[in-house]
C-alpha cells in the first residue's frame, strides 16, 4: 500500500469517526466536545475544542507506515503530533515558554485561540508540542492500538487522549481490552517523534507512555496488539506503572481501582453499546 493511500486511510477514518460523533448532540455532550474543525494544511490535521481542556488541540498526521507482524499479518501505523494552545486564563498558560505566551496574545491567533490561517506557517513547528500519538490499525481493523508519549511536565495532552479513545470506541464499536502506562527517563529528542514537545532544557524529565488496545470479544483477534505492547513495555530504563487487561464483559465501573496513573473512563464502554439519534433535522421536519 502506497504512503498516499495510508494518509487517505487515516484521514478518512478520523473524519468518519468525527462525523458519527457530531451527528448527535448527546454524544457531543458526553464527550465534552465543543467543536472540531479541519485544518487546511498539506498534512491531514484537525482542531478540537474540549470543555474543561486547557485550550484547543491541534492534531496532525506526520508519517505513515506498514508493519509486518506475526503470521505475516500487516498492520498500518499513523504517527501524529499533538499541540495545545492554552487559553491565557488557564493554569497551563504559565507553563508555556515566553515565546509561546507572546504568540497566543498576538494578532497571529484569532478569537478561537488557534493560529489564523494566514499566520499558521509563522508558528515554529517545535512550539506548543505536548505529545506524540501513534495510532495502529490491525489486520481487517479487528483491533486498534493507541500510544501516547508525553513529558510528565506537559500532561495536558491526556484530556485529548481520553477524547480520542472515546471517539474511536464509538465509531468502531471496539471496546478497551488493555490499558498500560509506562515511565522512563529520556534525553531530549528520544521520543518517537522528536517534534513531540521535547526541548534541550527538558532532557532529564520523565517521559510517560500511555497505551490503549481496542478489540472485539475474542482475545485471539488482538494477539498481535498484545505482542506489540509487550515489546514496548520491555524498553530499557523504563518502569511499567500500570497494566490491566479487560474482559469482554467489562463495563468499566470495576476498573481504575488498581492505581492507574491514567483515569479509566466509563464512556469507553458505554459508547460502544448505545444508539444515539441524530440531532440534525431535515427541511421537512423529519429526523
Amino acid at each position: 500500500m502506497k504512503s498516499i493511500d495510508l494518509e487517505a486511510l487515516f484521514r478518512t477514518g478520523i473524519d468518519n469517526a468525527l462525523t458519527v460523533a457530531t451527528w448527535a448532540e448527546e454524544v457531543m455532550h458526553l464527550l465534552r466536545l465543543e467543536g472540531v474543525s479541519q485544518v487546511w494544511s498539506p498534512k491531514p490535521a484537525w482542531y478540537f475544542w474540549k470543555r474543561g481542556a486547557p485550550g484547543p488541540y491541534h492534531f496532525q498526521l506526520e508519517t505513515t507506515e506498514t508493519r509486518t507482524i506475526a503470521r505475516e499479518s500487516v498492520c498500518r501505523t499513523g504517527l501524529f503530533s499533538l499541540r495545545c494552545y492554552p487559553y491565557p486564563d488557564s493554569g497551563a498558560f504559565s507553563t508555556l515558554r515566553e515565546e509561546e505566551r507572546l504568540l497566543v496574545k498576538s494578532h497571529r491567533f484569532d478569537e478561537t485561540n488557534t493560529p489564523r490561517f494566514e499566520n499558521l506557517d509563522e508558528i515554529p513547528r517545535h512550539l506548543f508540542q505536548v505529545a506524540a500519538i501513534e495510532y495502529i490499525l490491525g489486520p481487517e481493523e479487528s483491533w486498534q492500538l493507541i500510544a501516547m508519549e508525553s513529558l510528565a511536565a506537559r500532561e495536558i495532552g491526556h484530556p485529548f487522549f481520553d477524547l480520542f479513545v472515546s471517539l474511536l470506541c464509538y465509531g468502531s464499536r471496539l471496546k478497551p481490552v488493555r490499558l498500560a502506562v509506562q515511565a522512563s527517563e529520556r534525553i531530549a529528542g528520544s521520543c518517537k517523534d522528536p517534534r513531540a514537545g521535547q526541548r534541550a532544557d527538558e532532557g532529564g524529565l520523565r517521559l510517560t507512555s500511555t497505551f490503549m488496545v481496542l478489540g472485539n470479544g475474542h482475545r485471539k483477534a488482538w494477539t498481535e496488539a498484545d505482542t506489540i505492547l509487550d515489546d514496548e513495555l520491555k524498553r530499557e530504563q523504563a518502569t511499567t506503572l500500570y497494566d490491566e487487561r479487560f474482559t469482554p464483559c467489562c463495563s468499566g465501573h470495576a476498573h481504575g481501582q488498581m492505581g492507574s496513573p491514567f483515569p479509566v473512563n466509563d464512556l469507553w464502554w458505554t459508547l460502544t453499546e448505545k444508539v444515539f439519534h441524530s440531532s440534525i433535522t431535515s427541511t421537512c421536519g423529519c429526523k
